[in-house]
């Protein structure tokens, strides 16, 4: 197994220390019996920050050059009795698992782990498994690009990283600037809101979490849905 150089010592010992696992988006990979397999490990604040501003989009859509991408998120989520998560009370549980479908919904796996020592575990285990001959995996699908960063499909799932867009508002804002988004928003609050589901709320929220610039529609009143 090869383990990227940014990880942390306790990973030393599953194997060499490469930059490749980082030229597929991964943290680490291996041959398996039926192609390749790399593994994005991510830790829960990274995740929710990652999935905020489109580094971990990023990082997904080099894995899909992989015949078996999988994503492992690393600790315990802790939630509220009102869905809230106690590690980000930014975070909802419904946001989380928007984004947890949405990856799978691209072909890759999904694994999690208590902590470090144990994605240690986790990595062994699935590379042995891997390795094994008698599963099915040959029947898995040809690796090769599904999602081009900067595409329509990109944008798509990067826009689900904002708190209260899910797939269908997404798609509309994407659609809306001609299957893109303007990430230095070059385009003011008032116009975000001209597209279908984005209220005032949602589109102030939208220009905050990207910090550029000043707008000329401030103003928090909802009067579409938000």
């Amino acid at each position: 197994m090869l383990v990227a150089p940014t990880e942390p010592p306790i990973f030393g010992e599953l194997g060499g220390r490469s930059s490749t696992p980082e030229l597929y988006g991964a943290d680490f990979l291996f041959a398996g019996t039926h192609g390749m397999v790399g593994v994005q490990r991510k830790e829960i604040r990274d995740f929710i920050q990652s999935a905020r501003n489109g580094r971990m989009w990023r990082e997904l859509a080099k894995m899909s050059a992989l015949h078996h991408p999988v994503l492992l998120v690393e600790g315990a989520w802790m939630w509220s009795q009102s869905g809230v998560s106690m590690v980000d009370p930014t975070v909802t549980r419904d946001w989380v698992r928007g984004v947890l479908w949405s990856v799978q919904e691209e072909g890759i796996w999904l694994v999690d782990s208590a902590g470090a020592s144990d994605s240690v575990e986790v990595l062994r285990g699935l590379e042995r498994w891997a390795k094994k001959a008698h599963h099915r995996l040959v029947l898995r699908r040809n690796p090769g690009p599904r999602w081009d960063e900067g595409s329509r499909e990109w944008w798509v799932h990067f826009c689900q990283g904002f708190e209260g867009l899910g797939v269908e508002r997404s798609c509309a804002l994407v659609d809306h600037f001609e299957g893109r988004l303007p990430i230095k928003w070059t385009v003011t609050e008032r116009e975000l809101t001209k597209v279908e589901g984005i209220g005032k709320i949602m589109a102030h929220r939208l220009w905050d979490a990207l910090e550029t610039g000043e707008t000329d529609d401030r103003d928090q009143d909802d009067t579409g849905a938000g």
